[in-house]
This record gives structure tokens, sequence and C-alpha cells, in this order.
């Protein structure tokens, strides 16, 4: 519907967390609408739209891993492997209220379950939006635990 109004040619490229901001920086897309989250340091470099969604931050983890029973919230991670992608605002969020946790970075969101689901990592964080959509389409290898321990903007990043 956006490419309709503004007749325009709709080409949907899937790019990772990290690119986000350098895609739209060099013109490579002219606009991201994924969850895309409002941050100081990212709105010195894109002209974020009005927040069309507040979410907040989870973690998931796997309840075929045995350990996990004992995560019941980013309270009991210390020490523990816990793993997030890069550049996300959860994964930057955890590290603030879990800094003693074991942190694994991971390239993209599909890497971060994949540790999870392979239990390399204990836990990880995500939106709520995603976290609850994750653990409905497949309960036996994500379950979201303990309560939000971040808020979010959700916005869309048109090229500046």
């Amino acid at each position: 519907m956006l490419a309709t109004t503004l007749k325009a040619k709709l080409e949907l490229q899937g790019i990772n967390t990290i690119a986000r901001v350098p895609s739209l920086v060099s013109k490579k897309v002219d606009v991201v609408i994924c969850g895309f989250t409002r941050t100081l340091e990212r709105s010195l470099a894109v002209d974020f739209t009005t927040p069309y969604a507040i979410v907040g931050s989870v973690l998931l983890v796997n309840p075929s891993d045995p350990r996990s029973a004992e995560i019941k919230s980013y309270r009991d991670l210390k020490g523990k492997p816990v793993g997030g992608s890069m550049g996300g605002t959860a994964w930057l969020a955890l590290q603030k209220v879990a800094p003693e946790a074991q942190m694994m970075s991971f390239k993209t969101i599909a890497d971060q379950h994949q540790a999870l689901t392979s239990q390399k990592v204990l836990a990880i964080p995500t939106d709520s939006v995603m976290g609850y959509d994750q653990q409905r389409m497949d309960p036996q290898h994500f379950k979201v635990v303990g309560d939000l321990f971040s808020f979010e903007e959700i916005c869309m990043g048109p090229q500046g």
C-alpha cells in the first residue's frame, strides 16, 4: 500500500539488524519498515516516523534444555551463557540489566535462535511480539520467561 501511494516500485530486501542504519545512510534502501526501534544513537542518522507500536524486551529460553528451568527472569543469568543479535535493542537492554551474564553476540536473529535451539546458550532477548510469536509457533524450543525488562518505540526509518 505504501509503494502504491508513493507510486513507487516495491522491492523487498532482507537485512540484518546491524545493517539497517548503514543501508539507509548509503541509500541501499529507501525505508526500513521492520521492527525498527528508535534509539538516540540511531536518531542521529535516521529521521524516524512517529512510533506505530511500543514493545518490551523479553527473554526466550529453550524448554527442551533442562538447564532452562532455573531461568525465571534476567536476574537469573549471572554467569550463564546468553546470546543476542548484534545491534539489536533487546540485546543492548539485556547487557544493561544483566551485565554478569556470559554474553555471546550473533550476526543475525536466525543465528541467535540456532544457538538457543542447539543449547549453546541458555537464553536470548527479543521484543515481546517476536518472543510470544516464537513461543506460539515452536513451544518445544521457545518459551518466554520473566517480565519485560525494557520498552522500545517501533518506527519506520525513511531515507533522510
